[in-house]
């Protein structure tokens, strides 16, 4: 449970959601949100629900209740600029698999 904070925050980032919005959204106050990222507070399980909803993720994913050695795991433990590094290498990547794919005239 740990990790929750952080993976909230990742899924906030990577959606473009402030945590006023998140709030909103998930009908409590950004400060009960701040304390969500802090792992001061966790949600009851309707809150926990709602917000894999709302950030299109499991809640196995929020919770941390995935193999430690998966990828996503590993990208949660990475700072804003790694993390966009690594979105952006992924990024290059698929590309290339996709010229791979297509017929060379």
């Amino acid at each position: 449970m740990r990790n929750f904070g952080s993976r909230l925050q990742l899924a906030l980032s990577e959606k473009g959601i402030s945590k006023a919005k998140f709030a909103e959204e998930l009908g409590v106050t950004t400060k009960t949100v701040s304390l969500y990222i802090a792992n001061k507070r966790i949600p009851d399980v309707h809150k926990l629900y709602d917000t894999a909803i709302i950030l299109s993720t499991s809640t196995d994913w929020l919770l941390g209740l995935k193999r430690t050695d998966d990828f996503e795991s590993y990208i949660v433990s990475l700072s804003a600029r790694q993390r966009k590094f690594v979105s952006d290498l992924l990024a290059v990547c698929q590309e290339a698999k996709e010229n791979q794919k297509s017929p060379h005239g």
